[in-house]
């Protein structure tokens, strides 16, 4: 049986190349069921034939007699049938039908037989490209609105809204409706593309920590104001097993944040993975956390990978755990949750009340409490992919790799330093000790505490003590603690962005005048102005007090003071 070679059309008219290139088909397996039993009958009708070929009876001569036993109904009932559904009106096949399916038999065998009707072909309308250009716009025009415009603006008057439609339904699915071009890149390579499948056979427990930050749903008390807050939830998957081993709330990811919460875990289940999983997150990826000399991974002897920017589905299992969490624990904090499916006018009447003092939001002691409560339920559910047994039976198998280092000194970062004079510098203080002249013009690593600036720890680069430095001179009003300075800071930000927004606002309103409009102003209503008029004016100011020719700034509010909710370790 000969292979027929299958020549695929270029789609010029769409602006995309297809391959033109010749592939190598069987012909019976790309046929469909109904060409295949076709081919079939018409073999089973020239079995009587194909018998007097053999005998050396001519193709003239073998089929007059078939289709005179045919006509005289002569052959079997079941013959008789087949010839009447391969003919037209109820009759035998026409002998011309007859000789060229016996001649493609003879090329092909029973390939040759196969119904090679394709159906009605498509005859372009020169309109195709621009539709298809159209209608692969991010914003995703429907069919009928591509006809219009092809019909209206582009001069094709045959672009009616139903010859579009079929045209457009008929494009390969990453040329239609959800194509990249459409949809995004992103949600195409997340929802369409084949991605994958992961299994965690091959680990055991505690080898391999996912780490991930959420915003929660739920809108809580902010415990230092009082205000409507959502808070963030970090948390420590271990992958085998699916156990939370470590969580903690705060008000933002960050580095201390991370450092925080990840130390504590490690050392109250006094165990150090191989490897972790995060994202590019500020709180994952910076020096404090992934430095190659003095980072916390490296440190710990943790290898730390970093998911690829924008793909959902490489944190899965975090991902997944946040999504369960939502609609199995903060679903029942009624008015309060303000996830998905939340009806928005309830949520929105909530915060409204919340704000006027007529209802009061959860406290985060509550959530907390709820929290708890519903993990341990969590953790002995069945297991997502080992069905007999749960996460918490799978993560007490864990072969413990302990860390030989107190939690105190896990949670103090380090940062290489150029010692000068006998001392060193870091975050704006100085640090002094007498062992340090050794060591002037060389770098070593400086271990800090967050909440006490006091005193530093003196290391090399590979981990060696030297000496405990002390704090001989600081910048002025930096506070002891690194974590209230970085509070202070990120209240500092927070008041530059509202200040800026301020003059945008009052720019947009007509509200700043620059110096010319200023003296101008001035002068129409008859105030005295600086370089105009007499210096009279200047002796009714008081000393050290210069004209203000602006509009005043208004003062912003006073910033709402962050906050770092650090839970013990029975949280955990």
């Amino acid at each position: 049986m000969a292979n027929n070679v299958a020549i695929f059309p270029t789609r010029s008219d769409t602006g995309i190349a297809v391959a033109t290139d010749s592939i190598t088909l069987n012909p019976w397996r790309e046929a469909t069921d109904k060409q295949r039993e076709v081919a079939l009958l018409r073999e089973a009708f020239l079995r009587p034939i194909l018998d007097m070929l053999a005998r050396n009876v001519s193709a003239r001569a073998a089929i007059s007699n078939v289709i005179a036993h045919i006509t005289a109904q002569d052959y079997p009932a079941r013959y008789i049938e087949t010839a009447s559904k391969l003919g037209k009106k109820n009759s035998h096949p026409s002998r011309s039908t007859i000789n060229a399916w016996l001649s493609a038999y003879q090329k092909e065998g029973r390939a040759g037989l196969l119904d090679q009707h394709t159906g009605r072909r498509r005859v372009d309308q020169g309109w195709e490209a621009a539709a298809y250009k159209l209608y692969n716009l991010p914003t995703k025009p429907s069919c009928a609105a591509v006809a219009r415009k092809l019909r209206e603006e582009h001069g094709f008057d045959n672009a009616t809204d139903a010859a579009v439609t079929r045209y457009l339904r008929s494009l390969p699915a990453e040329m239609g409706e959800h194509s990249p071009a459409r949809v995004g890149r992103k949600l195409y390579n997340n929802s369409e593309r084949h991605f994958k499948a992961r299994t965690t056979e091959n680990l055991k427990p505690g080898d391999l920590y996912q780490g991930d930050g959420h915003t929660l749903d739920v809108y809580l008390a902010h415990p230092v104001t009082g205000d409507i807050w959502r808070a963030e939830l970090t948390v420590w998957m271990d992958v085998k097993s699916r156990y939370i081993v470590g969580w903690t709330i705060s008000n933002a990811e960050s580095s201390i944040g991370t450092i925080r919460c990840l130390a504590a875990t490690l050392s109250f289940h006094d165990h150090v993975p191989p490897m972790l999983y995060v994202d590019n997150g500020c709180g994952y990826k910076s020096r404090m956390m992934d430095d190659d000399a003095v980072g916390f991974y490296t440190r710990l002897g943790m290898d730390a990978i970093f998911a690829l920017p924008g793909n959902a589905k490489a944190k899965g299992n975090v991902e997944r755990f946040f999504r369960t969490m939502e609609r199995d624990c903060n679903i029942w904090f009624g008015p309060a949750f303000c996830g998905e499916g939340m009806a928005s006018d309830i949520s929105t009447k909530f915060v409204n009340d919340c704000k006027r003092g007529l209802k009061q939001p959860p406290t985060l002691e509550q959530w907390c409490e709820h929290f708890t409560q519903w993990l341990e339920r969590y953790h002995n559910r069945p297991h997502p992919e080992f069905k007999d047994t749960t996460p918490a039976a799978i993560w007490a198998q864990l072969e413990r790799n302990p860390v030989h280092v107190e939690l105190a000194e896990l949670m103090r970062p380090r940062e290489l330093r150029k010692v000068q004079r006998g001392a060193v510098q870091l975050h704006n203080r100085h640090y002094k000790h007498a062992d340090l002249t050794q060591w002037n013009r060389q770098t070593v690593a400086v271990e800090y505490d967050l909440q006490n600036d006091e005193l530093v720890t003196i290391r090399t680069e590979d981990g060696r003590f030297l000496c405990d430095a002390e704090l001989v001179k600081k910048a002025n009003y930096l506070p002891t603690s690194r974590v209230e300075e970085a509070r202070i800071k990120a209240s500092a930000d927070a008041v530059k962005r509202l200040e800026k927004k301020a003059d945008e606002k009052r720019a947009r309103a007509g509200l700043t005048l620059d110096h010319s409009d200023t003296l101008d102003a001035l002068e129409a209503i008859g105030e005295p102005v600086l370089g105009t008029h007499s210096d009279s004016a200047l002796e009714h100011q008081p000393d050290g007090v210069d004209l203000d020719i602006t509009t005043p700034v208004l003062k912003p509010a006073a910033p709402e003071q962050d906050v770092a909710i650090n839970l013990d370790l029975e949280s955990f």
